[in-house]
């Protein structure tokens, strides 16, 4: 079976708190975790499902008296051991990067430099949107986790590099 990252991330947080596919997804969503590692909604839920049918969590229903039926997901001893086989495989792994806007970098060249320079503007302003996003959840006080936390900073660096490499593109500093 090919290695998922969404299941190492399911995972992961199943074994941390067993929780229902629903309170899992509004978990990562709440922490904009779906968007630091690329997982949908939609995702977390196949994900869940295909975890099950295969042995990895096995879920109870539970109710309380205010809200409905939910399946709460707990991890197997199979589960357990698929966890660990993932996290063995992405530490091993080469680091590699993908920015989607590189396809933006390699392509304005072959456009005017009065239509080009706009895209690149935009560009800046979306870095430092997120920049600001990401400023704001770090410095919120809330219930983010270490590890939360972390990912998040991580973030928070990297969009500040992409920051001052694309004035260094732009000719806005000299590379230093």
């Amino acid at each position: 079976m090919n290695p998922s990252v969404i299941d190492l991330i399911l995972l992961g947080q199943v074994i941390s708190k067993p929780v229902s596919a629903y309170d899992l997804a509004h978990l990562l969503d709440k922490h904009n975790l779906t968007e630091m590692v690329r997982i949908s909604k939609p995702a977390i839920y196949s994900n869940i499902r295909k975890l099950l049918e295969r042995g990895y969590l096995e879920g109870r229903i539970t109710k309380t008296r205010r809200r409905p039926e939910k399946r709460v997901c707990y991890p197997t001893d199979k589960g357990q051991a698929r966890f660990q086989e993932l996290m063995a495989h992405f530490a091993a792994r080469p680091v590699r990067y993908h920015f989607d806007f590189n396809a933006l970098i390699i392509s304005v060249s072959q456009l005017p430099q009065e239509m080009g320079e706009p895209l690149l503007e935009q560009l800046r302003s979306g870095l430092e949107e997120q920049r600001r996003l990401l400023q704001g959840r770090l410095n919120a006080p809330g219930e983010l986790s270490f590890t939360d936390r972390s990912v998040m900073r991580q973030q928070y660096l990297l969009n500040e590099a992409l920051l001052k490499w694309l004035r260094e593109f732009r000719g806005d500093t000299a590379p230093g």
